[in-house]
């Protein structure tokens, strides 16, 4: 039983340094310069949701490499994200994969 205890916790603590590493890179948090609490407690309320999106958008797509991604994104999210990843204006008519 301890060993599994040991590893649930390693599992955890890996997932939150990861999220953290969203919030810090993925979402550059430390890059904004907001100067009263109501601004920063707002910024980390938003893109506390959004690092949580990319970790779990990463987990899905090892788990599913080949699956479309929108098994789990609507039409606008993957085509916005397509047309900003890829710099083009116009989103391929089949959603690309994980």
């Amino acid at each position: 039983m301890r060993l599994f205890d040991a590893c649930v916790g390693t599992v955890i603590a890996l997932l939150i340094e990861r999220y953290h590493y969203a919030l810090k890179s993925g979402c550059r948090l430390e890059q904004l310069q907001l100067e009263t609490a109501d601004r920063i407690e707002r910024a980390i309320a938003t893109y506390s949701i959004v690092a949580w999106r990319l970790l779990w958008l990463t987990c899905e797509a090892r788990r599913h490499p080949d699956a479309p991604c929108d098994t789990i994104l609507e039409a606008h999210e993957w085509q916005a994200l397509y047309c900003t990843i890829h710099k083009t204006r116009i989103p391929p008519d089949t959603p690309p994969l994980l």
